[in-house]
């Protein structure tokens, strides 16, 4: 069964002159094996719809469900299911080594000695790194793998579905490929990806459906070709284009391409395959 949210609606300090809104009547679902992201500006509600989702904060109005568990009755249960990586989530670790800091979440959740002692290893290959560096101190690694530290220590845990804040932030670019081929890895084994991020092309490129909040309230569900589209009519608030997609519209308005892209890899093959059609036509 799926992650399901149904009208979830949330507001800060309600009766207080700092009242705000942060989610209102959001609706979604994420299933096994797939990655969908949720898209919006900052302070459009990404954040406190993350924390939801795992019940750390449990719905005022709505429902959010996993596996046909209801987080409001059962929090516990939930947050089993559903593992949350934060944004920065290095800036969280505390053990004294890598193994420690991974064994943590297993042990909370009462796993026995032996059992942790596979999980570790099995963690932290996971996330692609050697086990080699189970000994090592967590502040005495690079940025990127103190990331995948952090989310091995989430995984470890052996959640249905994983929900990362802004994964790849802070990240350079090697780091962030090596970070998104993980994830694409966990779905592949059944896992439940829901990726939150303000990153545009990053949401477009690895999602099944994407969900665009803005100030609060679902604007569209979509699969990515109908998300980009509604890119392109700029109607996404406080969200920048990004260039591929940017060329790759202006080309199609000018005829140049029939299908709007954000793959530099398929605006090359729409370029060649539409210069194939118009040589065509010539002879």
């Amino acid at each position: 069964m799926p992650l399901i949210v149904k009208e979830l609606s949330y507001t800060y300090n309600i009766g207080l002159p700092t009242e705000h809104p942060a989610l209102r009547g959001v609706s979604f679902e994420a299933q096994a094996g797939e990655i969908v992201s949720v898209l919006g500006h900052t302070g459009s509600g990404k954040s406190t719809l993350a924390q939801h989702l795992n019940a750390l904060i449990i719905p005022q109005k709505g429902t959010v469900a996993v596996d046909g568990v209801n987080t409001a009755e059962a929090p516990r249960e939930v947050r089993r299911k559903v593992g949350l990586v934060f944004q920065y989530p290095e800036e969280q670790i505390f053990a004294e080594t890598v193994a420690d800091e991974i064994a943590f979440a297993p042990r909370n959740w009462g796993a026995g000695e032996d059992e942790i002692k596979e999980i570790i290893p099995e963690a932290i290959r996971a996330v692609g790194l050697d086990e080699k560096i189970l000994a090592a101190s967590p502040y005495n690694i690079s940025g990127g793998q103190k990331r995948r530290v952090a989310i091995a220590s989430v995984i470890a845990a052996r959640p249905a579905y994983l929900v990362l804040d802004e994964p790849t932030a802070g990240l350079d670019g090697r780091a962030s490929l090596e970070l998104i081929k993980t994830l694409k890895d966990f779905a592949q084994k059944g896992m439940g990806i829901v990726h939150i991020t303000h990153d545009i092309e990053l949401a477009l490129d690895i999602s099944v459906k994407i969900l665009v909040l803005e100030d609060g309230r679902a604007l569209s569900w979509a699969a990515p070709a109908e998300t980009a589209a509604l890119i392109c009519a700029e109607k996404i608030k406080g969200l920048a284009m990004p260039e591929i997609l940017e060329l790759a519209k202006r080309l199609k308005e000018a005829g140049k391409i029939e299908a709007l892209t954000w793959s530099p890899d398929r605006l090359a093959d729409e370029l060649v395959s539409a210069a194939g059609i118009r040589g065509s036509r010539r002879h």
